[in-house]
């Protein structure tokens, strides 16, 4: 027999499409948005800083000594716009069982608010201060390795830095970590209920502790420093997924790199294709388009100098190298802790939906933009502390 009814049995179409994952979004949180009600038409908004001005003894009869009366100018520029655009025909929409624009824009816009976040994230490398593995006791110079054993320490030293520094309590100080150092922190506070319902995890907020908020993000800066050793010939570094290999000659295959007469210039090579990957130089070969979205996710920039070469990413990210000439390093999360509202942002349009017809199709153009600016002024920069951790 050579029976077949599979023409009788049916095949389901589950009711929803999948969800993808999504990060919980930090960061406007603990930002200050104090002036964006002011800036519904401008541009940039100026915060003067005034002078620190000495104490000098006073002498009878004896003329004093005029400090200058010098202020300096910051401002804060809204002029970071990132969008995400995409077609989808009429018919398509018709005739899908699901509804593939609602879908679309959904996906579309929590995208543009996570690079929101991550930029936010950034900005914690500009902080006046900094602690490391030193505060918990062990080696300075290098990151803290979160363990229960330390986190107390290494938390409270850091900060000590702050309060030593004068910054206010007149806010709640917050703290924002990554999923290791949520570990190590959980396992100091299992027993005493420091792990919250699930009520209370909006925007990544994880309880109290230590007289801290604490959060948790995977978009925080993550930093990557080595130093190249006698590049040769095909040797390779392969970042977030994606190769480039060094060559004495260039040739036409994307990731390649120029090698050049030193480490100093082979460097600066691969930072360039790294930060420009869609464009092919003298130095560099354009990735692919596949290359160049596994770089964006990841947010992967670079800087060059003399030899050493620095990655920074958005949230953890993988590296391997030929190990002879990228020794192994060390993978930094700077995780931020500081007074409520340290950082401020304008968001002068959030992602925003444009929906335009097609002239020449039966479907639509759909466009999703946002205009935003943050920033760290020096008020800011010292009122928070870029805790190093191990990536």
């Amino acid at each position: 027999m050579a029976n077949d009814v599979t023409a009788f049995i049916p095949e389901l179409r589950s009711a929803r499409v999948q969800k993808l994952r999504e990060k919980m979004l930090v960061a406007k949180a603990i930002c200050s948005f104090e002036e964006q009600a002011g800036l519904t038409f401008w541009d940039r908004v100026h915060r003067p800083v005034w002078p620190d001005f000495v104490v000098n003894t006073y002498v009878r009869n004896v003329d004093v000594t005029l400090q200058d009366v010098i202020a300096e100018d910051e401002y804060l520029d809204i002029d970071r716009s990132k969008e995400v655009s995409f077609y989808i025909d009429l018919l398509d929409s018709k005739q899908s069982k699901y509804d593939i624009e609602m879908e679309a824009v959904k996906k579309a816009t929590y995208q543009i608010k996570n690079e929101m976040d991550a930029y936010i994230f950034s900005l914690t490398i500009g902080a006046t201060y900094s602690s490391d593995a030193e505060d918990a006791g062990w080696t300075a110079g290098v990151p803290y390795t979160p363990v229960p054993a330390t986190v107390v320490q290494f938390i409270e030293n850091s900060k000590a830095k702050l309060r030593s520094a004068d910054v206010e309590d007149d806010r709640e100080w917050y703290y924002v970590v990554t999923p290791k150092m949520i570990g190590a922190i959980a396992q100091t506070f299992i027993a005493s209920g420091f792990n919250n319902a699930d009520s209370v995890l909006k925007n990544g907020f994880k309880g109290d502790a230590f007289g801290l908020k604490i959060y948790e993000s995977t978009n925080l800066l993550h930093t990557q420093v080595f130093t190249a050793a006698t590049l040769a010939n095909t040797n390779t570094l392969v970042v977030a997924g994606v190769t480039f290999t060094f060559l004495t000659t260039l040739g036409t295959t994307a990731g390649n790199v120029a090698l050049g007469a030193t480490d100093t210039t082979a460097v600066a090579a691969v930072a360039a294709l790294i930060n420009t990957p869609q464009t092919t130089t003298a130095t560099g070969v354009a990735l692919s388009a596949a290359n160049i979205v596994l770089l964006k996710k990841a947010g992967i920039t670079a800087t060059a100098a003399a030899g050493v070469l620095t990655l920074s990413g958005r949230g953890s990210f993988a590296w391997v190298g030929t190990v002879t000439t990228f020794p192994t390093g060390t993978l930094v999360a700077h995780t931020e802790m500081g007074r409520m509202g340290a950082t401020d942002m304008v968001v002068q349009m959030n992602p925003m939906v444009q929906k335009n017809k097609d002239p020449k199709k039966t479907g639509y153009n759909w466009i999703i933009v946002d205009l935003y600016g943050a920033k760290k002024f020096q008020e800011g920069k010292d009122r928070t502390l870029d805790a190093k951790i191990l990536g």
